[in-house]
Formats: C-alpha cells, sequence, structure tokens
C-alpha cells in the first residue's frame, strides 16, 4: 500500500532534529511492516498483539508523551 502523502501545513517536519526524524522513520517503518499488517487478524480474532509489546518498547516509544 502506498502512503498518502501528507501536508505539512505548519512546517512541523522543518522543526525536527535528526534524531527525531530518525525515530519518526523508525516508527513508521515498524507500523507498516509489522504492525499494520497484524492489525485485521487481530481484530477479527478479538486479540491484542501481545508479541509486539517489548518491539515496540524498543523502538523506544513506549510511555512516550505526544
Amino acid at each position: 500500500m502506498k502512503a498518502t502523502p501528507l501536508l505539512d501545513l505548519f512546517a512541523v517536519e522543518s522543526r525536527l532534529t535528526e534524531e527525531q526524524l530518525l525515530v519518526r522513520d523508525s516508527v513508521r517503518a515498524f507500523s507498516r511492516d509489522v504492525f499494520a499488517p497484524r492489525v485485521r487478524k487481530s481484530f477479527i480474532e478479538e486479540t491484542f498483539p501481545d508479541d509486539l509489546v517489548p518491539r515496540i518498547g524498543a523502538l523506544g516509544v513506549l510511555g512516550a508523551n505526544l
């Protein structure tokens, strides 16, 4: 599935540091390659993919303030 280009109306992306861009790209790749393929199956089976929690934690985004 091809991603829809997003409009950055407030130029937020231009304010991100190199580290923040790397985190964004890592989370985006994980979501696309690992998480998204599991969503439909988990929804249909009414389950939560517990095995993905440690992998999400390894990305350093658990408990992040958004």
